[in-house]
């Protein structure tokens, strides 16, 4: 992808596999950053989605060394794996029917995982309360708001 604007890859299975290919091949093609849906059809709990979600991560990961500071002042360093282009999770409560918690997406984006999220649906008081949970949380993840009424 030789293109002045980024490309970002919409990425989304029913089989944990075939999003893991649909990943690998949208990095290996040069897009610039995913945007990654969880499984349509299908009514997930949380460790099924982290499940998902950390496989695909996972194959598209790099180990980077991240430092940090103990109690005592003494430098740490750990490998950590992080994708290798920007992720922006694509949280879609209202078609899906279900989607991670607050405490997860948090601990996806703590972990590297993810950058951002867009959260989608109608009007759900719900979906308005995550992003603003997320939103008091953490500073630095984006969030990106929409409607897909169709």
């Amino acid at each position: 992808v030789n293109s002045k604007m980024p490309i970002v890859a919409g990425v989304s299975a029913v089989t944990t596999s075939d999003a893991v290919f649909l990943a690998q091949e949208a990095v290996n093609a040069g897009c610039q950053g995913i945007m990654l849906g969880l499984p349509p059809y299908l009514n997930l709990i949380d460790e099924d989605i982290t499940s998902y979600v950390e496989t695909i991560i996972q194959s598209i990961a790099v180990d980077v060394n991240e430092s940090s500071k103990d109690n005592n002042q003494k430098d740490n360093t750990c490998k950590k794996k992080v994708p290798k282009v920007p992720i922006l999770l694509y949280n879609n409560t209202g078609r899906n029917g279900y989607g991670p918690s607050t405490q997860t997406i948090l601990s996806w984006y703590e972990k590297g995982w993810i950058g951002g999220i867009k959260i989608v649906g109608s009007e759900n008081k719900s979906l308005e309360n995550t992003a603003i949970e997320i939103n008091d949380a953490c500073t630095g993840i984006r969030i990106y708001t929409g409607s897909d009424i169709m």
